[in-house]
């Protein structure tokens, strides 16, 4: 999970269409991460794919994480949730 402020599109299509849009792509986000395919040629497949029971049962606490970071940075505390939610698993 990551909250950004700013950023590019990152080869998402979403993103790309929501900056074509506003001109720009200096809009907060946050990002969650679905992990690396295998191989590159496979990453629209992987990002599409459904998730596995394995990944479905961290879901419910990538979700609670996402929430209080959203909390965090809708009362203004960006700074806060960036320090607190941009960490790398394992860190």
């Amino acid at each position: 999970m990551a909250l950004r402020s700013a950023g590019s599109d990152g080869g998402h299509n979403g993103l790309r269409s929501v900056i074509a849009e506003l001109g720009t792509g200096a809009f907060p986000r946050l990002k969650l991460g679905v992990g690396a395919p295998p191989t590159r040629e496979l990453q629209v497949d992987w990002v599409l794919s459904k998730f596995r029971a394995s990944e479905m049962k961290e879901l419910a606490g990538v979700m609670d994480q996402a929430v209080e970071c959203c909390r965090l940075w809708l009362r203004g505390e960006t700074a806060r949730a960036m320090t607190e939610f941009n960490k790398r698993k394992g860190k």
